[in-house]
């Protein structure tokens, strides 16, 4: 028989409005982060945790005597979290009609626009015979630098540096994948920074070799020290095409890995995955 003072367990009840009032909060901070960044995907997670605790209570249906009867306690713990996706990357390329020469007077290699035979006012005179030769290999220089403040044109964008492309194998993403949906923390220890599970497994560390798959630097691990980290799988839930590592709690990706293209038959695979050692490094 329901008694005045239950709480009946389902979202429809005021048993959950914390859990749904904090739904409805991160909603409306992801709806408005996602205008903002002009971003079109992104997910909410919400985890609930139940556990049950054995315990006693008295029980005032026996007479005489205090009498305890056995019991269950219930506690919920709920979390709500946002994550938008979004990718930065800059590449560029500095090219065009030049050739690489020695130049003499400033002893250094310049990018020096291709002699097409035409003259100008700035033109010197060649260099005779018996001036030094360039390096071998290159071409001599014909012509000292253009005066300082003329305007030379060129193919020119500025270059952002990206980390070495490291060889992922399916092994390692399908490692990486089963961690998607859970919650990480990042820690310290010694100097070293580590992403570890609940159940205290090494995700990504700092101490590993650069070269490593799962490897993070130090700097970019350092300011999520005790955050909320989850690993969040994009793409079709049978067959993801990324697999991230995000702070929750800045909305930054620490760690991204896309799937790796599918080897020609009979291709073997030159690099080996090896799963990291409870030290964080690859063994």
């Amino acid at each position: 028989m329901c008694q005045k003072n239950d709480l009946p367990l389902s979202l429809k009840s005021d048993t959950f409005n914390a859990l749904c009032s904090d739904f409805d909060q991160i909603l409306r901070s992801t709806l408005n982060g996602m205008e903002e960044t002009e971003q079109d995907v992104a997910e909410i997670a919400v985890k609930v945790k139940i556990t049950l605790t054995p315990d006693s209570a008295p029980d005032f249906s026996v007479t005489g005597g205090q009498q305890t009867r056995s019991i269950t306690k219930p506690k919920f713990d709920h979390s709500v979290s946002a994550v938008i996706q979004k990718k930065e990357k800059k590449t560029g390329t500095l090219s065009g009609n030049y050739e690489l020469v020695w130049d003499r007077e400033t002893c250094q290699y310049v990018m020096r626009p291709i002699d097409n035979g035409q003259t100008s006012l700035f033109d010197k005179d060649k260099p005779s015979d018996g001036d030094a030769a360039a390096p071998a290999g290159l071409p001599a220089a014909q012509a000292s630098l253009p005066p300082a403040g003329e305007v030379i044109d060129a193919d020119y964008q500025v270059v952002g540096e990206e980390e070495p492309k490291k060889q992922v194998t399916q092994d390692a993403f399908d490692w990486l994948r089963q961690f998607a949906g859970q919650s990480m923390k990042v820690m310290e220890a010694m100097g070293n920074y580590t992403v570890r599970t609940e159940g205290n497994k090494v995700v990504l560390s700092s101490a590993a070799n650069p070269g490593a798959v799962f490897y993070c630097p130090a700097e970019k691990l350092k300011p999520h020290v005790g955050h909320e980290v989850v690993c969040t799988a994009y793409g079709d839930e049978g067959n993801p095409v990324n697999i991230s590592v995000e702070c929750i709690e800045c909305n930054e990706t620490l760690f991204s890995m896309d799937a790796p293209a599918e080897p020609e038959d009979g291709e073997d695979d030159p690099y080996p995955y090896q799963e990291p050692d409870e030290e964080g490094e690859e063994a």
